[in-house]
C-alpha cells in the first residue's frame, strides 16, 4: 500500500465526562476519513481471520468506498467480517450508508450497544432489534452497560452478566469490548466465552479514568478467565 502523503490534520476528540460516568465526545476524524483504496494492504487482508469495519467510515464517502473494497476482498477470501456500529449518530444519521455497506450478504458479527441496535433497526425493543440484526449478521452482540451484554445467533440467545462495580469513566469501553471479544474469538473461544471475557475487561476499565487498560492488566484478566 502507498504511504500516506496527502495533506490533512490529525483527528481530535474532546471528551466531556459527567458525574454519572457517562461521556459525550466531540470528534473530528481528520485524515482517518480520507482512507483510499491504495492505503489498504489487500494481500494482508486476504490472510487475516477477521476484517473489522467501524461505522464511522460511513460518514465519509471516500472512507466508505474504501471499506466497501475491503469488504468485497474479505468475502472473496472467506475472511470473517465484523462490523461495529460505534455511535448512535451513525445508526440514525448514516443509517442508509451503513446498511448499503453491509450489502445483501450477512456479515459474520455485528457489535453495537442497545440504543444503537434499536435506532439502526428502527425497533422499539432490544429483542426486536436483535431479530432484525440477525438478518444482517450471523451473530450479534448487543452491549447493555452495567447489565452486561446480549449475544445472539439464529438458534440461540444468551445474557452475559457483568460484575457489579462502581463506574467512574465509561470512555473507551465500547472499543475495548469489540477488541477484546474479537481477540478471544481469534484465540478459539466460542462467542459466549469471548463476550464474557470482554464484559470483564470493560468492568475493570470503567473503574479507572482513561480509555485503555495497561497491557499487563489485560494479560492478567486473560490468564485468569474461566471459559464457558
Amino acid at each position: 500500500p502507498k504511504l500516506w502523503k496527502a495533506p490533512g490534520s490529525t483527528g481530535q476528540c474532546f471528551v466531556l465526562l459527567t458525574d454519572d460516568a457517562d461521556r459525550t465526545m466531540v470528534t473530528h476524524l481528520g485524515v482517518s476519513s480520507q482512507i483510499e483504496v491504495e492505503n489498504i494492504d489487500l494481500d494482508l487482508l486476504r490472510k487475516s481471520r477477521y476484517l473489522l469495519i467501524e461505522g464511522y467510515q460511513c460518514s465519509s464517502s471516500q472512507a466508505n468506498a474504501s471499506s466497501n473494497t475491503a469488504i468485497k476482498a474479505a468475502r472473496q477470501a472467506d475472511v470473517n467480517i465484523a462490523v461495529s456500529v460505534c455511535d448512535e449518530f451513525i445508526a440514525e444519521q448514516c443509517r442508509e450508508q451503513f446498511l448499503a455497506m453491509l450489502g445483501q450478504e450477512s456479515v459474520d458479527i455485528i457489535f453495537c450497544n442497545q440504543f444503537e441496535a434499536m435506532k439502526l433497526t428502527e425497533q422499539p425493543t432490544v429483542s426486536q432489534a436483535i431479530d432484525k440484526l440477525l438478518v444482517m449478521a450471523k451473530r450479534c452482540v448487543v452491549t447493555q452497560g452495567a447489565q452486561g451484554a446480549m449475544i445472539a445467533t439464529a438458534n440461540d440467545r444468551a445474557q452475559i452478566s457483568a460484575p457489579k462495580v462502581t463506574a467512574i469513566d465509561t470512555l473507551g469501553a465500547g472499543d475495548q469490548f469489540v477488541g477484546t471479544c474479537l481477540f478471544a474469538l481469534n484465540q478459539g473461544l466460542n462467542l459466549a466465552a469471548a463476550a464474557q471475557f470482554a464484559v470483564k475487561t470493560c468492568a475493570e476499565l470503567v473503574q479507572h479514568f482513561g480509555p485503555r487498560l495497561p497491557s499487563e492488566k489485560l494479560q492478567q484478566l486473560w490468564l485468569g478467565r474461566v471459559d464457558i
